[in-house]
C-alpha cells in the first residue's frame, strides 16, 4: 500500500523528477542543486548573519554546544526560534513557489 501511495506521488510531481523522489524515499534526504542563484544565496547569507547577530546581542538564542568545553562563538551550535517572524526575507521563503513545489512533491498537497 505504501509503495502504491509513493508511486502516486511520483506520477504527479511538479518540480522533482521521479528519480529524485525515489532517492529521497531511499535515503531520507534530498539535495536539490541550484535551488537559488548566487545573488539570492548572497542575500540569504546576509540576512542569516543579521538574524544571528541580533539574536546573539539580545541573548535570544539557544546554544546546543557543550558549554563546559568553551563559550566561544567558534564552538556554538546556535538555534534561533521563529526566524520567519524576525525577518521578512525568511518569511517570504515560506511562500516561494520553487520551494513549495518541491515540498508538495515530497509530502503531498496538504502543507501547513
Amino acid at each position: 500500500m505504501l509503495k502504491t501511495r509513493l508511486q502516486a506521488l511520483a506520477d504527479r510531481t511538479q518540480a522533482l523528477a521521479p528519480a529524485q523522489l525515489h532517492s529521497f524515499w531511499r535515503n531520507g534526504y534530498l539535495v536539490v542543486e541550484d535551488l537559488f542563484d548566487r545573488p539570492t544565496l548572497a542575500e540569504l547569507r546576509r540576512h542569516y548573519e543579521t538574524v544571528c547577530q541580533q539574536a546573539r546581542a539580545s541573548s535570544e538564542f539557544g546554544n546546543f554546544a557543550d558549554q563546559s568545553a568553551t563559550d566561544s562563538e567558534a564552538h556554538e551550535v546556535m538555534t534561533v526560534n521563529q526566524v520567519c517572524e524576525r525577518n521578512i526575507f525568511f518569511n517570504q521563503l515560506l511562500y516561494a513557489s520553487r520551494i513549495l513545489d518541491i515540498v508538495e512533491d515530497l509530502m503531498g498537497p496538504n502543507i501547513q
